[in-house]
Protein backbone atom coordinates (compact mmCIF):
# COMPACT_ATOMS: atom_id res chain seq x y z
CA UNK A 1 0.00 0.00 0.00
CA UNK A 2 2.61 2.27 0.65
CA UNK A 3 4.77 1.59 -2.30
CA UNK A 4 1.16 2.88 -4.14
CA UNK A 5 0.65 5.74 -2.52
CA UNK A 6 4.51 6.71 -3.12
CA UNK A 7 4.63 5.84 -6.77
CA UNK A 8 1.60 8.08 -7.16
CA UNK A 9 2.87 10.67 -5.37
CA UNK A 10 5.93 10.57 -7.55
CA UNK A 11 4.17 11.01 -10.31
CA UNK A 12 2.20 13.92 -9.45
CA UNK A 13 5.51 15.45 -8.23
CA UNK A 14 7.25 14.41 -11.65
CA UNK A 15 3.95 15.80 -13.69
CA UNK A 16 4.19 19.55 -11.90
CA UNK A 17 7.39 20.79 -13.74
CA UNK A 18 5.14 20.31 -16.85
CA UNK A 19 2.54 22.53 -15.55
CA UNK A 20 5.19 24.97 -14.35
CA UNK A 21 6.03 25.40 -17.69
CA UNK A 22 3.20 26.57 -18.70
CA UNK A 23 2.72 29.15 -16.19
CA UNK A 24 4.21 32.53 -16.37
CA UNK A 25 8.07 33.02 -15.22
CA UNK A 26 6.27 35.98 -12.42
CA UNK A 27 3.57 33.34 -10.95
CA UNK A 28 5.70 29.84 -10.31
CA UNK A 29 3.09 27.27 -10.14
CA UNK A 30 4.24 24.94 -7.22
CA UNK A 31 7.96 25.23 -5.18
CA UNK A 32 9.43 21.58 -4.47
CA UNK A 33 11.19 20.86 -0.71
CA UNK A 34 12.36 19.19 1.79
CA UNK A 35 11.05 18.96 5.72
CA UNK A 36 12.09 17.01 8.96
CA UNK A 37 9.53 16.65 11.55
CA UNK A 38 6.20 15.35 13.09
CA UNK A 39 4.56 14.14 11.32
CA UNK A 40 6.20 14.70 8.24
CA UNK A 41 9.61 12.66 9.17
CA UNK A 42 11.69 13.65 6.92
CA UNK A 43 10.17 13.93 4.01
CA UNK A 44 9.58 15.76 -0.15
CA UNK A 45 7.13 18.40 -0.08
CA UNK A 46 5.24 20.25 -2.91
CA UNK A 47 3.59 23.39 -2.43
CA UNK A 48 0.78 24.55 -5.27
CA UNK A 49 -0.28 28.01 -6.18
CA UNK A 50 2.70 29.89 -4.92
CA UNK A 51 0.83 33.75 -6.17
CA UNK A 52 -2.06 32.77 -3.77
CA UNK A 53 -2.63 32.92 0.04
CA UNK A 54 -4.27 29.86 0.44
CA UNK A 55 -1.83 27.23 -0.68
CA UNK A 56 -1.92 22.91 -1.09
CA UNK A 57 1.05 21.47 0.71
CA UNK A 58 1.72 17.60 0.61
CA UNK A 59 3.99 15.30 1.44
CA UNK A 60 5.54 12.00 1.48
CA UNK A 61 8.14 11.11 4.04
CA UNK A 62 10.11 8.00 6.19
CA UNK A 63 12.02 7.24 8.58
CA UNK A 64 13.71 3.62 9.12
CA UNK A 65 10.75 1.94 10.79
CA UNK A 66 7.86 4.68 10.16
CA UNK A 67 6.35 6.30 6.90
CA UNK A 68 3.74 9.24 6.51
CA UNK A 69 1.78 10.95 4.11
CA UNK A 70 0.12 14.47 4.55
CA UNK A 71 -1.98 17.11 2.87
CA UNK A 72 -2.72 20.65 4.44
CA UNK A 73 -4.72 23.61 3.18
CA UNK A 74 -1.54 26.34 3.85
CA UNK A 75 -3.14 30.63 4.19
CA UNK A 76 -0.48 32.57 4.48
CA UNK A 77 0.72 36.37 3.59
CA UNK A 78 2.46 36.14 0.30
CA UNK A 79 4.54 39.45 0.70
CA UNK A 80 6.92 40.41 3.33
CA UNK A 81 10.21 39.47 4.79
CA UNK A 82 8.66 37.69 7.43
CA UNK A 83 5.02 35.39 6.49
CA UNK A 84 3.06 33.88 9.27
CA UNK A 85 0.99 31.38 7.89
CA UNK A 86 -1.51 28.74 9.64
CA UNK A 87 -2.65 25.53 8.16
CA UNK A 88 -5.02 22.72 8.68
CA UNK A 89 -5.05 19.49 7.38
CA UNK A 90 -4.59 15.19 8.27
CA UNK A 91 -2.47 12.09 6.86
CA UNK A 92 -1.75 8.43 7.31
CA UNK A 93 1.20 7.78 9.96
CA UNK A 94 2.54 4.41 9.57
CA UNK A 95 4.78 2.38 12.13
CA UNK A 96 5.97 -1.07 11.04
CA UNK A 97 7.18 -2.73 14.04
CA UNK A 98 8.08 -1.87 17.61
CA UNK A 99 7.42 -2.14 21.25
CA UNK A 100 4.46 0.51 21.40
CA UNK A 101 2.54 1.97 18.49
CA UNK A 102 2.60 -0.09 15.42
CA UNK A 103 0.28 -0.31 12.39
CA UNK A 104 -1.73 2.94 10.39
CA UNK A 105 -3.45 5.48 11.71
CA UNK A 106 -4.66 8.43 10.16
CA UNK A 107 -4.74 12.03 11.55
CA UNK A 108 -5.94 15.36 11.43
CA UNK A 109 -3.36 18.29 11.98
CA UNK A 110 -3.38 21.92 12.43
CA UNK A 111 -1.07 24.54 13.83
CA UNK A 112 1.22 28.00 12.66
CA UNK A 113 4.54 28.89 11.34
CA UNK A 114 6.60 31.35 9.61
CA UNK A 115 8.66 31.27 6.26
CA UNK A 116 11.52 33.27 5.32
CA UNK A 117 12.08 34.04 1.92
CA UNK A 118 15.97 33.79 1.19
CA UNK A 119 16.38 34.25 -2.82
CA UNK A 120 14.86 31.22 -4.39
CA UNK A 121 14.56 29.25 -0.69
CA UNK A 122 11.82 29.31 1.75
CA UNK A 123 12.90 28.30 5.18
CA UNK A 124 10.21 27.85 7.23
CA UNK A 125 9.68 26.81 11.13
CA UNK A 126 6.25 25.77 12.60
CA UNK A 127 4.75 24.12 15.76
CA UNK A 128 1.19 22.69 15.51
CA UNK A 129 -0.87 20.01 17.17
CA UNK A 130 -2.02 16.43 15.91
CA UNK A 131 -4.94 14.44 17.13
CA UNK A 132 -7.47 11.69 15.97
CA UNK A 133 -4.80 8.81 16.59
CA UNK A 134 -5.96 5.22 16.63
CA UNK A 135 -4.81 4.29 20.54
CA UNK A 136 -6.05 1.00 19.79
CA UNK A 137 -2.68 0.10 17.70
CA UNK A 138 -0.66 1.98 20.68
CA UNK A 139 -0.65 5.38 19.50
CA UNK A 140 -1.11 9.08 21.57
CA UNK A 141 -4.59 9.96 20.86
CA UNK A 142 -3.11 13.56 20.40
CA UNK A 143 0.12 15.26 20.66
CA UNK A 144 2.33 18.41 20.10
CA UNK A 145 4.45 18.63 16.17
CA UNK A 146 7.04 20.57 15.46
CA UNK A 147 8.92 20.84 11.64
CA UNK A 148 11.41 22.83 9.97
CA UNK A 149 11.92 22.77 6.23
CA UNK A 150 12.89 24.47 3.03
CA UNK A 151 11.22 24.56 -0.27
CA UNK A 152 12.97 25.45 -3.67
CA UNK A 153 12.01 27.34 -6.08
CA UNK A 154 12.14 30.37 -8.72
CA UNK A 155 12.30 34.22 -7.27
CA UNK A 156 9.31 35.82 -8.24
CA UNK A 157 9.92 38.15 -11.47
CA UNK A 158 7.87 41.68 -10.52
CA UNK A 159 9.13 44.88 -12.78
CA UNK A 160 11.63 42.49 -14.58
CA UNK A 161 14.00 42.34 -11.38
CA UNK A 162 14.02 39.21 -9.28
CA UNK A 163 12.02 39.49 -5.68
Amino acid sequence: MWTTLLAALVLVLAATPASALEETEKHPGSLWGAAAGMPQLIALTLETHQDRPLRLQVSAGTIVLASSVTGRLVFTRTSGRFRPYMFAGGGLFHVSEGDGAHGTTTFAWGGGGLTVPVGSLRLYYEVGFMGGLDTDKGYAAEGPTLAMGVMFGPPRITGGKPR
